[in-house]
């Protein structure tokens, strides 16, 4: 299967996708999350969580010191935050 061989993430972690940048937040919300690792996904939920409760830019301090992402949750590589 060709999809499964594609490669989109912005930071991946350990060689995986991080389930946290912008490419995989789009993966995850239009229901593709067969190509996340289940670590992935499960960082991307803790995100949406934390979103939730305090906003996205408390989301993206806890991504930032927790996964110890070098950019923004959600920040492309343009630096356009979405």
């Amino acid at each position: 299967d060709v999809m499964s061989q594609i490669w989109f993430c912005y930071t991946p972690i350990q060689g995986q996708p991080c389930g946290v940048c912008r490419a995989c937040e789009v993966k995850m919300m239009n229901h593709m999350e067969w190509l996340l690792p289940e670590s992935g996904q499960r960082r991307f939920h803790f995100k949406r969580v934390i979103w939730n409760l305090f906003g996205i830019r408390i989301a993206n301090g806890v991504c930032r010191r927790v996964f110890k992402h070098k950019f923004d949750c959600n920040e492309t590589a343009d630096g356009i935050v979405r």
